[in-house]
């Protein structure tokens, strides 16, 4: 009996370790991913790859693009695009394109 417990406590031992093991791996090839993944599936539903890539736009050229996002249904999307285009948190960039689709003139978001 006695043998039969030692066994059991090392082989959950080894276990344990190897899952450990594991984890640590498996941890160090999430931080390689993008933090926002794009999610879109077509061409007529992505944002456009210059904004994404971090090319500032200026303040017209991001409202314009926020419009269009908005014309075609994609709320989430024009949110995400004002995130990273201006670096803002995600309240402050949900009430700009809930105010534009809204039609209430927009508040200053800065350069």
């Amino acid at each position: 009996m006695q043998t039969s417990y030692i066994t059991f406590v090392f082989f959950g031992i080894i276990v344990l370790a190897v899952g450990y093991w594991l984890g640590k791996r498996s941890r160090g090839s999430q931080t390689q991913m993008p933090m926002m993944p794009d999610a879109s599936f077509g061409k007529q539903n992505m944002v456009s790859k210059t904004s994404v890539q971090g090319v500032h736009m200026n303040k017209n050229d991001v409202h314009t693009q926020i419009k269009d996002l908005l014309s075609r249904s994609q709320k989430i999307e024009a949110i995400k695009f004002l995130r990273l285009q201006r670096g803002i948190g995600l309240k402050e960039a949900k009430d700009y394109v809930e105010g534009l689709e809204r039609g209430f003139p927009p508040f200053d978001i800065g350069d």
